[in-house]
């Protein structure tokens, strides 16, 4: 009992000291997060060539269904799937199609969808000729017309024109002598 004073303080002590050496519930080396990345086609997009709509897609590192689903506007018009994989890499989509109308394709991949494409018909070219086109013609200001002005504006007197001065004529202002001491 005789040493207990001294073995107190010195178990305090090394409690302390030796908490900070403890692990504190992070690995060093945290475990392997695993993503799945989505799957980007490769496309050149929906084009019209005559009355048919093509849609060429690849997958370039995947095999499993690839499929659309052809709309005119809200409207299903049909629906088609493929098998692709490293020897079928590539496929080609066709949809008959009036071109004055929009048309719409969704993509999947293993039913899932993954873009989606518009084809928009052009519009027509407005002409100069055909007045329908524009329907206000536009309305000019001739140029010696004044813009309206508000009527709460106070009026503005025009600007006065100082008298014209004759240089060589006298003058009723006092002339100030030179600086430089000359007469």
């Amino acid at each position: 009992m005789k040493n207990l004073h001294l073995k107190v303080p010195l178990l305090l002590v090394c409690t302390v000291l030796l908490s900070g050496c403890t692990f504190i519930s992070f690995p060093l080396i945290p475990d392997p997060v695993s993503v799945e990345l989505p799957v980007l086609p490769r496309t050149e997009g929906l084009v019209l060539q005559d009355k048919t709509l093509l849609l060429k897609v690849s997958i370039p590192s995947g095999e499993g269904y690839l499929g659309v689903i052809w709309y005119q506007q809200d409207k299903e018009l049909g629906r088609e799937s493929v098998y692709i994989d490293e020897k079928i890499p590539e496929v080609t989509f066709k949809q008959e199609a009036d071109p004055a109308k929009p048309y719409r394709v969704v993509l999947l991949y293993q039913k899932r969808i993954i873009r989606q494409y518009e084809y928009v018909p052009p519009q027509p070219a407005k002409t100069e000729d055909d007045p329908k086109t524009d329907p206000e013609p536009d309305k000019t200001v001739p140029a010696t017309e004044a813009p309206p002005t508000d009527p709460t504006d106070p009026p503005t007197d025009p600007p006065s024109d100082p008298a014209p001065t004759d240089p060589t004529g006298p003058s009723d202002t006092p002339q100030e002598p030179p600086q430089d001491g000359s007469p």
